[in-house]
C-alpha cells in the first residue's frame, strides 16, 4: 500500500505516534487509529465531519490495496 504525501501528513498531523503506526507491519494498527480519530470528530449529532471523511477515505485505501 502506498500513501501519498498528503495522506502522509494528514496522518502524522493528526494522529499521535504517526511514524510507528506507518512503519508498523501490520496495517490494522492504522486503521484502527484512522477509525478511532474519524468518531473522535464526530459532531454533535454524532454525523461524520469533512475531516473524518478524510481519515475514512484512507481506511478505504488500507483495507482495499493490494
Amino acid at each position: 500500500m502506498k500513501l501519498t504525501e498528503k495522506e502522509i501528513e494528514f496522518i502524522k498531523t493528526n494522529l499521535k505516534n504517526a511514524d510507528e503506526l506507518l512503519s508498523s507491519s501490520d496495517p490494522n494498527d492504522l486503521i484502527d487509529a484512522l477509525d478511532e480519530f474519524s468518531v473522535f470528530t464526530m459532531d454533535e449529532n454524532e454525523d461524520i465531519t469533512d475531516i473524518g471523511r478524510a481519515a475514512e477515505r484512507i481506511i478505504d485505501k488500507i483495507a482495499y490495496s493490494d
